[in-house]
This record gives structure tokens, sequence and C-alpha cells, in this order.
């Protein structure tokens, strides 16, 4: 047996050789690897480590290492790759923008459009090269016309009509304002799902007076999440103000995704319509079932400052915490005419009604329940509805 085992191993040793004999009398050899297919591999192999994959570790110096050798060997998308690297600093690069142009330049010649969009950023923002309106457009409108979504999108604002005139240098070139321009440009970058291309079309035609084309262009912004749309399709659809159509419904939706991603309110002013108009859906129900605590919740949310704007909002906090509403975690009737105290600050004259039946009901003693009728009396006087209707129900002249 053990005779037998080791014939048969001599014997395959015997045949490798063999083969290898044949194969080299045959005149056969490995193909060589083109430049170009080595250039793409390169390429390929250098995404790899920028991204990371299943199998290989996100390694972005080792990235820039196989873009800078795919790009030597003449590969456009890695030329761009090491320009934006340069641009921005990334990859391990420190930026660098007489590399970058380079790179960039050398790709946008071999007609990447990317790397002609990058260009136009050089230009616009002179890294690397000296500050040039008239370059910057020239290459965004080549980079544009080559199928770039941010070029079509650029291209589409400087065309946008503004109040600001246009520099001397782009109007010496022969460059004005141009809505038609502007439109067919955001609308091509739309196209292509360029998302602050909806929003811009919706601003656009609304200064055009081309509401309704506004409201469509807002609302598919809306649709893919722009903050600013999401914000102001919100609170124009609560009232239906500016062209857009009374939809509480809608305007749920839009605040709601907001206020659950409050990282995207950029200040005081988006936070206070964000929460506000979300608690009058909640208080009265409109896309989605009343909830007087949730109403609670987003009205104490919104900031102090601006109360001025949304004056009805502490008129709101006050009724919740003299329990005339409920919601509040407590019961709390002097924290309800410091906030009346606060509507009153702004003149308005349901706050000096609120605060007029709580003086009256006895909220700040009985000394002062004569204050608060003279203050119905005399709004009652000045033809204020809710105030005749109490002083009727009191059986109170005025």
């Amino acid at each position: 047996m053990k005779r037998l085992l080791l014939l048969t191993i001599m014997a395959a040793l015997c045949l490798c050789p063999m083969d290898a004999q044949k194969q080299k009398r045959s005149g056969k050899r490995p193909a060589k690897e083109s430049t170009e297919a080595k250039a793409e591999r390169l390429f390929n192999e250098a995404e790899d480590f920028y991204f990371g994959t299943d199998k290989v570790f996100m390694n972005r110096e080792k990235a820039a290492e196989l873009y800078r050798q795919s790009a030597e060997l003449g590969y456009p998308p890695a030329m761009e790759r090491l320009g934006y690297g340069y641009l921005n600093g990334d990859m391990g690069l420190a930026k660098d923008g007489e590399q970058c142009v380079f790179w960039f330049r050398k790709a946008a010649e071999k007609n990447n459009c990317d790397a002609q969009h990058g260009l136009a950023i050089c230009y616009a923002d002179g890294f690397g090269v000296p500050r040039d309106s008239v370059q910057s457009i020239y290459w965004l409108e080549i980079a544009a016309e080559n199928g770039n979504s941010a070029s079509q999108y650029c291209l589409g604002m400087e065309y946008c009509p503004r109040r600001t005139p246009i520099k001397a240098s782009l109007r010496k070139a022969g460059y004005r304002y141009d809505a038609d321009k502007a439109i067919y440009w955001l609308k091509k970058a739309a196209e292509q799902e360029y998302r602050d291309a909806f929003w811009e079309l919706s601003n656009l035609y609304h200064n055009l007076g081309q509401y309704e084309e506004s409201v469509q262009w807002g609302f598919k912004a809306a649709e893919r999440k722009d903050p600013y749309a999401l914000l102001v399709c919100g609170s124009l659809c609560y009232n239906g103000k500016d062209g857009f159509p009374q939809d509480r419904d809608r305007s749920f939706e839009y605040l709601s995704y907001l206020a659950n991603n409050p990282e995207l309110l950029k200040d005081d002013e988006w936070r206070a319509d964000t929460y506000y108009y979300l608690a009058w859906c909640y208080f009265k129900g409109y896309g989605t079932e009343e909830n007087d605590k949730l109403a609670f919740k987003y009205f104490s949310l919104v900031p102090v400052e601006c109360y001025e704007r949304l004056c009805d909002c502490p008129i709101m906090l006050g009724g919740f915490y003299e329990g005339a509403i409920d919601g509040a975690p407590y019961k709390d009737v002097q924290k309800a005419i410091e906030y009346y105290k606060i509507a009153m600050s702004y003149n308005n004259l349901e706050g000096y009604y609120c605060y007029a039946v709580a003086l009256y009901d006895g909220a700040e003693g009985k000394n002062k329940r004569k204050e608060g009728l003279k203050m119905l009396r005399e709004l009652a006087r000045n033809g204020m509805e809710p105030a005749i209707k109490y002083l009727n129900c009191i059986g109170q002249k005025y």
C-alpha cells in the first residue's frame, strides 16, 4: 500500500514539469495588463480604501496613494479625486491650491465634469489661481453641459435675478440675470435630484408671481426633506398663506419631521415657528389626535424672544398653568399670571382679558378683584366680545 502511494506521488511530480515544458513550448504567456486597465484597477482599489468595504478597512491615506498612481497613469476620475483631496485637505493631504488646480485641470481637459466643477470653485474662491468670476462661470457652463448637477444648480443661481447688481466683470463679459436660464438650469439639476434646486425653483417662481408653480416646487422640496421647505411650507399650510393651500395635515407632517430632527432647526425663529404651529396641531387635532400634553410641551419650547410675534403663545401657557386647559404637569396660578403679563407687555388684548379674569377670580387675592372687574368693564366698553359675555355671565354691567 505504501509503495502504491509513493508511486502515485512520484507520477504527479513527474507530470508537473512536463506540463510546464509543454506550456513553454506552446509560446503562451500571461496577458500583460494594459495601462488603462491598470489605472482603472488602481482607482477601484483606492475607492475601496476610501470608503471601506466588507473586505477592506477604510484607509484614506492609502487611498490617496492609489489615486495618485492611477492619476499618473492618466485616469481622469483619479485626477479629480486628488483635486478634491487638495481642495478640502482630505485623505491626509494638506490643502494645496497649486496641486489642486493642477489635477483638476488635467482631468477637466479630459472632459471630467466633476473636475470642471472643481476648477470653477477654484476660480470663484481664488484657490490656486487668481479669483476670476468669468473663468468660474466658463467652467460651470462646461461642467453643466456635461451633466454635473452641482454646476447646473450653481449656474442656475448665477442667472437667478436678485437685488444685488451683477458683478462688473461678468457684465463686461456679457452675462446678465436671466430668469428663463435660471429656471432651465435649476430644473436640469432637479432632474438629477439635486435637492437645493427644488427649493430655489420655488423661491424663483414666487418672486416671479407664479404662485402655483412656487407651491408645487415647494412641496417637492419638502418631500425631499429640505429644511427650509419643511419650515416654510409647514408654517404657511397651517393658515393657507402666500398661495399655499390651507392643509393642516401637511403642516403637521412637515413640522413634526423638523421637531423630531432638532438639529435641522437653525435658530430661534425656526424653533419658534416649528414648535408654535405644531403645538396648535396637537391642541386642535390637526393631522393627528388631540393631545393637550404635547400641545403644552411644544408651546413651552417656543423661545421667549419670539413671544412678541407669537403673543398668543404665552396666553396659551397661562391657560395651561391656570388649569383652564389640561396638559400642564401641575397647576401654578402665579406662573399663569406671569405669562398673561408677558402678553400684556406686547399690548395683546387677550392677555389683558385673561389677566382681568384671573384677578376677578381671586388669583392675586380679594383686594385685586375690583381691579379685575374694572379691566373687564373697560375691555367690554371697547367692544371686546369675550369681556362682554363674561360680564353678562357674572351679572355685571359695563
